[in-house]
């Protein structure tokens, strides 16, 4: 190639045996030393003629010999053979001149040549130049040539005169001047190379890649540099960056990767840097080719580079998906790869390493093609992995060099062709694959570092060589990963806070949740038994998570087993859709009351404690307990009334006792409806004088609570074993030694059946009412207690009722200063103060209300008969 304007001498240089011209337009020469690239505008070989022809337009004198060119082509002595230009002597004056050179828009650089003597040629050499095409040489270029005594060629470089610049017609002359010795002595020239800087000149100086080696689809960044190495500023030009690949040597359009909008003015000498982004293609070697495009430009041999980019293989586009570490007696360990990516992979060149050879070794020297979707198993012995799986599909790779895999833990590394690491995986026996099972990876999409990724195998065969993994990922899978309940409370609604999670691959957009309750027990979630279900538009994407709220309205009393379960169209795993949570419903205090109490039996005889339900609606027992309130033993932690499902129906009376004996010695009317818990010890550890129990639910709350006393009995019996504790009327407060009496039942008790106190009538309508009025406490178990019912118009205050007889003496303090509400009742068991029965007559009952600061506010009384049997 040739700038416009410059001569080429190639085409000229035919018929003689000189050597041939070669100019060279464009060429990098002493850039790197001087900081300046110049345009090698004339080379001259000089070879492949035949001599003595010059080059044509090469010109000799005929000093020597008018017929014959001074200066003729010469076989031997060549500094670039074959041929030389030659001259002999040194004692005549003579010229060689070259060929016309167009300097126009050039500023002119060097001038270099090769000059060779013998050691009689000791004419001197001077270098000239002619600017109007060779009529006169009135420019010298440099100083003359002396002989230095060396025999070998010798080069020279000489600066040209910037008088040449923008002239046409240079030519350059060598003339020798004589010395009257050496006549024998020759002379050699050879090699002449003139070079020059144009006035619009930019080239590619250099182009890096960040990264040096690219991931397959990820961004490169090219940044190139631009240089001006004309003379005049240049503007309006571009950089072009593509892969030529039908190799023309031209950048189509649909070949360039990116460009760069316009440049900024680049003055004579100045460098710039610009960076070109693209994605990188599959991977693979590409020679590209970046230019610099500019209008004027005059050298075109540098505007253009060829680099070489390297692409290796996108992250994960093969992954580890399958190891067998620590096989059973008979496998090989073995690896298994799967190809995620969209388009086949080649394994040529790939390896895989370990801990102790990180380098790896290479999985195969043949064509092996995974292709999308596909399995490849890779172990030491193929025969061995195949007769434990010989269903396996996909291929086997018997691999030389495959890693010892350890059984405490190990890293496995995959490379592709590149040395680039595609794929690692440093497993530990804590993350599954022992005894015998595959460590499994659970989503190709996730990091193989992350522990939670990988689990043992839950496939019957313990592993799944050249197929799905077990624990795989699928296209559509929600899950139910949590639920948590609240709310404790018979007549409270019951919230279940339910935790979904989309665990596979595709956006779940709508959403049906159920709740249900497992009335019948069978662990299947029927029509029937469904209590709650929201339909949700959530859009889960993978790996997001979605809390949804069910409401159970007025749940019944009790533990209840619920199931949360999920449902969405398409969902592949079934497996994960339900969670089950027990629900435990507690119930407010007094609902249930301890009703009865055995804690000093007869000998052989069994303590025991009974309940009943004083509410209006069936009560749960299941995990309900009666211990004590304080200290240590199995009754601080309480004993259990039962373990399953029993409901105690209002007005129903259930029993815990210590023995079977309970059984022979009362008429249990609560064994009879299943209301019965013998502990099978022998005791429950009831102190005989007086001792603290706690009734509580199944949530641990306390329902009713009493600390009794032996004092609690009837003053008159002499001896207290073998009788029980009973309530005057099970609604009465536990707390209150007044709601207590001895049993005169004949067999000391009335576990299970109507108390033999007890005392149905009720009191009515007014501010202060004693019933029954009369009543007879003379221990026969009818009337012997009188119920004083009192109301008061106030919440919370004090009150005392105090009983005399008809002269106004004090018989007995029922209360004294204690907290009350707006009503109640207090029981009167006939007895005074010394704890005496009264003599039959009237005795006047007064009710005093305090405000808490012993200020009367109210005041009622009534009167009472104290009777006898006729």
């Amino acid at each position: 190639m040739c700038a416009p304007g410059i001569l080429s001498g190639k085409a000229a240089l035919r018929g003689g045996e000189v050597r041939t011209v070669v100019l060279v337009v464009i060429a990098l020469v002493g850039a790197q030393a001087s900081g300046q690239t110049f345009c090698e505008v004339f080379s001259e070989n000089f070879d492949t003629l035949t001599p003595p022809a010059l080059p044509a337009g090469w010109e000799s004198s005929r000093n020597r010999n008018p017929l014959q060119n001074d200066f003729v082509s010469a076989a031997s002595g060549a500094q670039s053979p074959p041929n030389v230009l030659l001259s002999t002597n040194a004692t005549v004056a003579q010229y060689v001149i070259s060929p016309l050179i167009n300097f126009a828009d050039l500023i002119p650089g060097e001038i270099g040549f090769a000059l060779r003597r013998s050691s009689s040629h000791f004419a001197g050499i001077l270098l000239e130049a002619s600017t109007d095409e060779g009529s006169t040489f009135s420019l010298q270029i440099g100083d003359t040539l002396r002989p230095t005594g060396e025999t070998a060629f010798e080069v020279s470089s000489l600066p040209l005169s910037p008088l040449l610049s923008n002239v046409r017609g240079v030519r350059f002359r060598w003339r020798t001047i004589p010395e009257s010795t050496g006549s024998s002595g020759t002379l050699r020239l050879d090699d002449v190379t003139i070079t020059a800087r144009a006035a619009n000149d930019l080239a590619i100086h250099k182009v890096a890649f960040l990264p040096q080696i690219a991931r397959e689809s990820t961004l490169v960044s090219a940044h190139i540099t631009a240089a001006n190495l004309g003379t005049r500023p240049a503007s309006g030009c571009e950089v072009v960056l593509g892969y030529d690949a039908d190799r023309d040597s031209n950048l189509s359009p649909q070949e360039q990767w990116g460009t760069t909008a316009q440049l900024s003015i680049l003055a004579p000498g100045e460098t710039t840097q610009v960076t070109i982004e693209f994605v990188s293609p599959a991977a693979g070697e590409y020679l590209l080719t970046v230019e610099v495009r500019a209008p004027q430009d005059q050298v075109l041999a540098n505007n253009s580079l060829k680099v070489q980019l390297l692409v290796s293989s996108r992250w994960a586009s093969v992954v580890i998906n399958e190891i067998v570490f620590a096989p059973p007696s008979g496998e090989p360990e073995w690896v298994e790869l799967y190809n995620p990516s969209d388009r086949a992979v080649t394994l040529n060149g790939w390896k895989l390493g370990d801990a102790s050879f990180r380098e790896g070794k290479d999985i195969t020297t043949e064509s092996v093609v995974i292709g999308k979707g596909e399995f490849v198993v890779l172990t030491k012995d193929t025969f061995g992995l195949y007769d434990v799986h010989p269903d396996l599909r996909g291929r086997a790779i018997g691999m030389t060099g495959f890693p010892s895999l350890n059984n405490a833990g190990d890293e496995i590394i995959l490379r592709d062709n590149t040395d680039s690491v595609i794929d690692s995986v440093c497993y530990s026996p804590s993350w599954g694959g022992m005894d015998g099972a595959s460590l499994e990876r659970r989503d190709f999409e996730d990091p193989a570092c992350d522990p939670l990724n990988w689990s043992s195998s839950l496939d019957p065969l313990r592993s799944t060589p050249g197929r799905p993994n077990s624990i795989g990922v699928l296209d559509i899978d929600l899950a139910v990963v949590s639920a948590s309940v609240f709310g404790q409370r018979v007549g409270q609604s019951l919230a279940v806070s339910a935790m979904l999670k989309n665990v596979g691959r595709h956006v779940i957009p709508l959403v049906k949740i159920r709740l249900c309750v497992d009335a019948d027990g069978d662990s299947v979630p029927e029509p029937e038994e469904l209590v709650a279900e929201n339909n949700l538009f959530l859009s889960i994407v993978k790996g997001e998570s979605s809390s949804v709220v069910l409401t159970w309205e007025s749940p019944p009393g009790g533990i209840h087993r619920l199931c949360v379960m999920v449902l969405c169209d398409g969902d592949l795993r079934s497996r994960n859709d339900t969670v089950w949570r027990a629900a435990t419903i507690g119930y407010f205090p007094s609902e249930v009351q301890i009703n009865e109490l055995m804690f000093a039996p007869l000998a052989g005889g069994a303590e025991f404690v009974e309940i009943v339900n004083t509410g209006g609606e069936g009560v749960d027992l299941c995990n309900w307990t009666v211990g004590g309130g304080w200290g240590e033993g199995p009754t601080s932690k309480g004993y259990e009334l039962a373990a399953v499902r029993t409901i105690l129906r209002p007005g129903e009376y259930f029993v815990l006792a210590s023995d079977s004996s309970v059984l022979r010695r009362y008429s249990m009317c609560a064994a009879d409806s299943g209301h019965l818990t013998i502990v099978g010890k022998s005791s429950l550890q009831l102190d005989n004088d007086g001792d603290q129990l706690v009734l509580r639910d199944a949530t641990g709350m306390p329902i009713d609570s009493v600390a009794f006393s032996a004092r609690w009995h009837n003053p008159e019996l002499l001896d207290l074993t073998g009788r029980s504790l009973e309530k005057v009327r099970p609604a009465l407060s536990s707390a209150d030694p007044r709601s207590w009496g001895s049993s005169v039942s004949a067999s000391g008790g009335t576990p299970g059946c109507v108390n033999s106190i007890f005392t149905d009538q009720l009191p009515n309508q007014s501010r202060l009412t004693i019933s029954p009025n009369p009543f007879s406490p003379d221990g026969d178990g009818k009337e012997d207690y009188t119920l004083v019912q009192y109301e008061v118009p106030m919440v919370t205050c004090t009150m005392m009722i105090t009983i005399f007889d008809v002269r106004g003496r004090l018989i007995r303090r029922l209360s004294n200063n204690d907290p009350c509400t707006s009503r109640g009742i207090v029981a009167w068991d006939g007895l005074n103060e010394d704890r005496q029965r009264v003599r039959l007559g009237i005795y006047v009952v007064l009710l005093e209300v305090c405000d808490g600061t012993s200020n009367i506010l109210w005041t009622d009384k009534s009167t009472v008969v104290v009777a006898g049997r006729l």
